[in-house]
């Protein structure tokens, strides 16, 4: 993932609440992760878009709708 230096900045210093957070919506890739491991996460981690849509990405062109279960 890409970020800019003053909000990759932010994250590295930011608690553990807001590092959960980011993960549970697919921002944030613990450091240390096997690359298996890490490709694991992503494909069940569903990521939100500028528009609050979330999705399942497939590819790097692909993506899925995700439907939250009630």
């Amino acid at each position: 993932m890409a970020a800019c230096a003053i909000c990759n900045g932010d994250k590295a210093d930011a608690g553990a609440i807001v590092l959960h957070d980011l993960e549970e919506r697919g921002l944030y890739i613990r450091p240390g992760a096997t690359h298996a491991a890490t490709l694991q996460r992503a494909i069940a981690t569903p990521v939100m878009d500028l528009a609050g849509d979330l999705w399942l990405l497939v590819d790097a062109h692909t993506r899925t709708p995700y439907e939250r279960e009630s």
